[in-house]
């Protein structure tokens, strides 16, 4: 399986200096600059996981903070995670599997 995929980074329209590479869930971020006094937060993490099942089983899937859009005076954060990854056409999943971190079972 090929390694990471490709930043987003092309993508957005956010000036450079706003974009990252990787934010780990956890992250304790300070914004100053933007809107009313200084914004402060750690990046949340994913509210929901993922599987992928084929003919050989499941596999979870790792979540991605793809977005993180901080609004600086209405003093709002939204994460926007996805769940990509890649497959042989020839064994792609049978099924995608999506459900709440809070019912996953240990």
């Amino acid at each position: 399986m090929p390694g990471q995929l490709p930043s987003f980074r092309l993508l957005h329209h956010a000036p450079p200096w706003l974009i990252f590479d990787h934010l780990a869930s956890g992250t304790h971020v300070e914004l100053s600059g933007l809107g009313k006094g200084t914004m402060r937060f750690s990046v949340p993490s994913s509210p929901v996981t993922g599987a992928a099942r084929g003919a050989t089983g499941e596999k979870a899937l790792s979540p991605r903070l793809r977005a993180l859009h901080a609004d600086a005076d209405r003093r709002l954060v939204r994460a926007v995670f996805d769940f990509s990854f890649r497959y042989h056409p020839d064994r792609a999943p049978r099924r995608l599997r999506v459900r709440r971190a809070s019912e996953e079972t240990v």
